[in-house]
């Protein structure tokens, strides 16, 4: 966590963004949730951050209304946990996978996920309640 205190002065100073690579999912999640904001409350410095993520890590609102529509599942336990992600939904913050409490099944996921081909941009009815589009702008 120390590296990041030159940086975050640095980017502070010059007004400027970094960018931080990791190599696990797990420690992405551990500077979002736990040492970004412990620096930001012990350094005092007024600073945003954000997780960026591919583009299939988050939810499509559009495609989990269709998959709501025309299913296209084939086994109950695919349904289920279809329907698990309709019930949470409402309460995801960035709208990623990893904010779901169970890691669901390559198939019900792909079915949700946003798909750079399949993704209709601004021309998109959910363009403005889009996750992905909402973590780019951050």
């Amino acid at each position: 966590m120390a590296y990041l205190i030159p940086f975050i002065y640095w980017a502070v100073q010059e007004k400027n963004r970094i960018l931080i690579s990791t190599y696990t999912k797990t420690l992405q999640e551990q500077l979002i949730r736990r040492d970004l904001p412990f620096l930001k409350d012990i350094l005092k410095i007024d600073f945003d951050f954000a997780l960026v993520v591919g583009g299939e890590n988050y939810l499509c609102l559009r495609r989990l209304e269709r998959a709501r529509t025309y299913g296209l599942l084939d086994t109950k336990k695919e349904v289920k946990q279809l329907g698990k992600i309709f019930k949470i939904q409402p309460y995801l913050i960035r709208g990623l996978k990893s904010e779901l409490d169970f890691e669901p099944m390559f198939k019900v996921w792909h079915r949700v996920c946003r798909n750079a081909d399949l993704c209709m941009g601004k021309g998109c009815p959910l363009h403005s309640d889009c996750y992905y589009v909402k973590a780019r702008k951050k």
